[in-house]
Parts: C-alpha cells; structure tokens; sequence
C-alpha cells in the first residue's frame, strides 16, 4: 500500500497579534527621516469634499453609556457616520498633466467611523479634551469597538472623544468595486490598487482634519498589530495631525528586506519578523495557566506538539492507524490515505488564531473575525490549549540537527517497549516498533492534542464531530486568489481536463 506524504515536522507560526502589548508614546520624527519609500512622505491631503458643520465635532444626540455583557462598550454606545474620502488622495491636483483616461480625478467612497462622546464633556463649553482615534484595521471596525480595551479604560480618565475609524476596503468602506468591470479602467489600476497603508493614514489624516479643523485637541492615535502600525507611522508621517501613538504589539519594522545581518546583508521577511515565533514559542512553554505565575517547572507543551505531527503521519500509513485517527480526533467522515495531510493541516491550523486571540479575558474577537460566530474563547485561549499537553506522558525528544529538521522521538521508554520515530526534514521512519499503534503513550499524546485543538474548534462546546477544514477556510483561500488573478497578481487559474 502506498504511504501518504508525511508533512514536515517543522511549521513556522507567525503572529504579529501575539507580540508583547508593549505601548509606545511615538515621538515627534520629521517625515522626511522615515525611510519607508518616498510615497509616504506625503504632506495632509488636500480635502476633495467641503463639508459644510459646526466648528467642530458635536452629535445631535450624546449617547448613553452602556455596557456589554462582559462589562465593555460596545457598538450599542456608538454613533456611526460617514466622511467622503478620495479614493487616491495623491492623484494629480486639478490643472496639472495626468494621465489621460485613468477615471481617477474626483472619485471617492464612504469611510465608516464611529464616536462615544460621553466622556468629552457636559456642556458646550468643555469641548477641548483630547481626542482617542483608533486607526482601523483589517476587519470591520465594530470589532475594534467590541474588542478594544484600553481606550475606553483611558478616555473617562481625559474626557476624551472617543473615535474609531474604519480601514478603507474594510466592512462598511468597501469603494465602488463595478468601476472596474470596464476593460478599459483596467489599463490603469486594479480593484485593489488603492489598497496600501499610506493611502489609509492619508484616510485617517483627513477624518482628524474634519473632526478638528483647527486642530485645537490633541489627538491620541491607537491601534493594536496591524492598526498599531498604522498609529505609529501616523505619528511619524503626520505630526501635524496626531500628538502621539499608543501601538500595541507593532512590528513597524517588520518588513520585507527590511533588517540587516551584521555582515550588511539584507534578510528576508520570514527572517525579519522572526520575533514573532519566537514570541510564540516562548508562550507555548511557560509552566502555568494561566500565565503569569512564578513556576519553575518544565512545560511539555513545546515538545509534546512537536511530537504529534510525526506521529499523525506514522499512524496514517495504515488502515488502522487511520481508523484510530478518526476515532481519536472525533471526524466526521472516514479517513482515505490521502486525507492524512488534510488531518495535519486541520490539527496544526488552531495555534494561529489561539495566538491572535490570547487575551488575558474571554473574547469573541478572533473566532467573530474568522466566521465562527458570536462566542468566546477562553482567557488565556493559547495556554489554555497548552494545557491539555503540559503533562509529561513519557515523550522524549532528542535534536540531533534542529536545523536541519534531523530529529529522534521515543514514544515512551524502553521498559514500556515504546514506539520511536526518526524524522528527516519530511520524512518519517519507524526506528523502534515497539507495541506500534498500540503505544500506550503515542495514544495518550494524541488523546492531548485532540483537547487542544478542541479549544478552538469546539469553541462553542456543541461539536459533536469535526470536518479535517483548516481554521483558515480554504474556500475563502481561493475566493482571495481568484480575486488576486482577476486582477493579474496571481497565478493563473489550473487548466481543467
């Protein structure tokens, strides 16, 4: 019988929401000291649509303040609007020479924003407290006000005006993507060409502008990864508009060829935002859940994991294996020889989000954002997980060469006539049989990894079994590159017979 592909033992996870919540107070840095490409150093875009208001920002009616069920704010406390943006706002300026048919000039879209004034002030007179914006990420912004806690902790304290602004492209702020059905339009820009960081804090820069025009109330950017980039390349690129950033797990840096090696030369992205992995990893071995304990003992969780994958893939090079697969991992369907990898995708999959979501209190930010509907993972999600293999079930793992993927896992030991695996990069080999499939150990390892992967795929607790579907949907992988090959960057779709 032919053996089915073993996946590598070795998958990288990379998460930028997991790094450190380490918030920066960005200082004052001349734009044109940034050296992120010369696009960014542009001066605050010019306004396309005059906007006839009071002077400055005052709903009609002040919002009640409300309370989620967790005791947070929540879009119920909100008021959303609406400001006209331009869809380029560096196309030429009216008068000069542009390109002839390019249907840019004069083209706009609804950006979405949402405002609490609750805490800015009673009367009309105090109306000068500072202004919390949260530059919006890649997400709808009803989850940053959902989700966010550190502004709505803060703005209370500074009777500040509480404003969280929605990513172009994102929810509500989608432009009108039709203009692009004509042939024609796309000689010269794609759906997504408008799609870039410097075009959002361009967004971002005009919003404060029409919030404050005569910019009297200093503005406090926010943001968390992604949007914690945005708040602090706002502070460096417009700091005529913005008195400071607060950036949470921020990889500002991290980009593509973006660092040097000591000899001077460049390295790779994977290379230059290898702090994230190694956050990672450091959370995947701390002794306690949850965390924060001052515990010496040595966390199997690292080590455990790193052992199941071989594993999986040794047990589905028979039948057997497979039928205890299936049984141990709860699927719903019976598991066919090519399945294997799909099982070792789905069973790997889990630690991305649960690093995304590991918040010290429940949140249904993470499984909200990925489709998996209004509940809550637990505090702590990642360690959580983690728990369920921080036992020492007998698993010894020897790194003969972790570069090189060259690894030896004893699966209990020899009084217990355990099973040992041998991997070589991919491939997977039987070193010692042992009692095989009936390894009293590799079962109980499986039996763990099983309750880790259920804390996120059992979030809502009602699974009765599991489709091996990766937590990232793979429907939505190819909606994304068919849209990706519409617009020429990606590959072309695969010949059908």
């Amino acid at each position: 019988m032919k053996q089915a592909p073993a996946a590598p033992i070795v998958q990288p996870i990379l998460s930028l929401l997991l790094l450190p919540s380490i918030f920066l107070l960005i200082p004052t840095i001349a734009a044109t000291d940034v050296s992120v490409g010369s696009s960014w150093r542009q001066a605050a875009p010019r306004p396309v649509v005059e906007l006839t208001r009071p002077r400055r920002y005052r709903p009609q009616q002040r919002q009640q303040q409300g309370k989620t069920g967790q005791g947070r704010m929540s879009m119920a406390n909100v008021t959303c609007h609406f400001y006209s943006q331009p869809l380029n706002h560096f196309s030429a300026p009216a008068g000069s020479r542009r390109r002839s048919g390019s249907g840019q000039d004069g083209e706009t879209f609804k950006q979405r924003y949402c405002v609490y004034d609750g805490y800015s002030g009673n009367d009309d007179d105090d109306d000068d407290g500072p202004i919390f914006f949260y530059t919006g990420n890649e997400s709808p912004v009803d989850q940053y006000v959902n989700q966010t806690g550190l502004m709505w902790e803060l703005a209370p304290k500074h009777s500040a005006l509480v404003v969280f602004a929605e990513h172009r492209y994102q929810g509500e702020s989608v432009p009108d993507l039709t203009i692009w059905n004509n042939p024609e339009r796309l000689k010269y820009d794609g759906c997504f060409t408008h799609l870039t960081s410097s075009q959002a804090l361009a967004d971002y820069a005009a919003l404060i502008s029409y919030l404050d025009p005569s910019h009297t109330r200093p503005v406090i950017a926010f943001g968390g990864s992604y949007g914690g980039m945005l708040s602090a390349w706002m502070r460096m690129l417009y700091p005529s508009s913005i008195s400071g950033a607060i950036a949470a797990s921020a990889p500002i840096w991290g980009l593509p060829l973006s660092q040097e090696t000591k000899d001077g030369t460049r390295i790779g992205q994977s290379a230059g935002i290898s702090g994230a992995a190694e956050v990672i990893a450091r959370a995947v071995t701390l002794p306690s859940y949850p965390p924060g304990g001052e515990s010496e003992e040595t966390s199997h969780c690292s080590d455990n994991l790193l052992a199941t994958w071989p594993l999986i893939s040794y047990y589905g090079q028979t039948e057997l294996g497979r039928d205890i697969l299936m049984e141990t991992f709860r699927l719903c369907t019976p598991m066919g020889q090519d399945d294997v990898v799909s099982l070792l995708d789905w069973a790997q999959s889990p630690f991305f989000p649960l690093a995304e979501g590991d918040f010290p209190y429940p949140s249904s930010y993470i499984p909200f954002s990925l489709n998996m509907g209004d509940v809550d993972l637990p505090a702590w999600p990642l360690q959580k997980a983690c728990a369920e293999l921080d036992k020492d079930i007998g698993v010894e793992l020897i790194r003969n060469d972790e570069r090189d993927v060259d690894y030896t896992i004893r699966y209990g030991s020899d009084n217990d006539s355990g099973l040992v695996l041998g991997i070589d990069w991919d491939n997977v080999k039987v070193v010692e049989n042992g009692n095989g499939l009936r390894s009293a150990t590799a079962l109980k390892l499986l039996n763990a990894t099983m309750a880790a992967v259920s804390v996120w795929f059992n979030v809502s607790k009602t699974a009765k079994c599991f489709d091996a579907v990766p937590a990232i949907n793979e429907e939505e992988k190819e909606y994304l590159q068919s849209l990706r090959r519409a617009n020429g960057i990606g590959p072309p779709s695969p010949k059908t017979p």
